[in-house]
């Protein structure tokens, strides 16, 4: 999100950490502050002790392929808490997507690898907890 070049914020979280939506509330106001200097990138890092974690991410790999991500992505933040099947449904419907296209594009393999190489990446960046932050490839915080 955001056309910056100076600095790229890298975020790994879970749709269902709260503090990951305190994170992505901070980053919407430096984007407004700094809309030329920043951007940054959501990765996917459910947690399997969060209900739904992985569900929500898969919609929200969908919502990025029917050109809703950010709509998605702040509805589900929204919450603040986990995202039941029907509310990850009824998102979904609120901003557009076709039930039936999404439904399939959630269950399509490719959905999962897309969610599963944000996995692979954390892995290879030794991110073991959510949320996780790197800026300009150097990261900031560990908060496990």
């Amino acid at each position: 999100r955001g056309e910056g070049t100076k600095v790229t914020v890298q975020v790994f979280c879970d749709f269902a950490n709260p503090i990951c939506n305190r994170i992505r509330v901070m980053l919407r106001e430096l984007e407004t502050e700094f809309p030329k200097d920043l951007r940054w990138i959501y990765r996917h890092f459910p947690v399997d002790s969060n209900p739904g974690g992985r569900e929500t991410a898969l919609y929200a790999v969908c919502a990025h392929e029917s050109g809703k991500c950010w709509e998605f992505f702040d509805k589900a933040f929204d919450q603040n808490a986990p995202v039941s099947e029907s509310v990850r449904k009824s998102i979904a419907a609120e901003i557009g997507m076709a039930e039936k296209d999404t439904l399939d594009c959630v269950n399509r393999e490719s959905t999962k690898a897309a969610v599963d190489l944000d996995l692979n990446e954390a892995k290879a960046l030794n991110v073991t907890a959510s949320p996780v932050i790197f800026v300009n490839g150097v990261k900031v915080n560990d908060l496990e």
